[in-house]
């Protein structure tokens, strides 16, 4: 089912907890459309002079049928993937443009904000480390660059420290995920064609 609660049929879209659930909904929507909006600039960022390019990339997240129910739905996901569209954006601009103290800080406070929506948007983070060397190989902006890291490390800490430490007091652990894990149901260790084999449904779903 695709459902976690099954709604009574006589329930009162603006009442209570429904009215809620659907202003998030619509919310969720919203951010989807961000997120729609920033793959087609990141193509035309990419591919300027090849407007096919941005054409098929947005219609292929927009019609994605996982990322519309995503985005229908109540959950983290629909705002890490609206935040991490525009930090990407931001990393392109940044290694094509050189250092901006403007966009350095509006990567630190996106990036940070990621950090504490999902835990595997932390994957960007080295990412953006790469983007910093690389911007400085080709600028060989010295001030630029230190400004870039500090600010960015200075950010995550005083924007997405506290949960991480809250993560430890809480489950002893930084990131929650064996806890998560204990609660969801552990899988076994080994990996085999039978486990690939067993996930075909929600491949298939996906």
């Amino acid at each position: 089912n695709k459902n976690l609660v099954i709604q009574d049929s006589n329930h009162q879209v603006f009442d209570g907890t429904h009215r809620v659930v659907t202003i998030i909904r619509i919310l969720g929507l919203g951010l989807g459309i961000i997120t729609i909006s920033t793959v087609n600039a990141i193509s035309k960022f990419i591919a300027p002079h090849r407007p096919t390019v941005a054409l098929v990339a947005t219609a292929l997240t927009a019609l994605n049928p996982m990322f519309i129910f995503i985005s229908a739905s109540v959950n983290n996901t629909t705002l890490a993937m609206a935040l991490n569209g525009l930090i990407i954006l931001l990393m392109l601009r940044t290694m094509r443009n050189g250092f901006s103290l403007r966009w350095t800080i509006t990567l630190a406070v996106l990036i940070s904000l990621t950090a504490i929506t999902k835990v595997t948007s932390l994957v960007l983070i080295p990412v953006l480390l790469g983007v910093s060397l690389f911007t400085y190989y080709k600028t060989k902006d010295h001030k630029g660059f230190i400004l870039f890291v500090v600010t960015i490390s200075l950010f995550i800490v005083a924007i997405a420290g506290w949960w991480y430490i809250r993560n430890i007091q809480l489950y002893g652990e930084l990131f929650g995920i064996h806890t998560m894990a204990s609660i969801m149901g552990n899988r076994e260790v080994t990996f085999s064609l039978t486990t690939l084999l067993g996930e075909y449904q929600q491949f298939r779903m996906s």
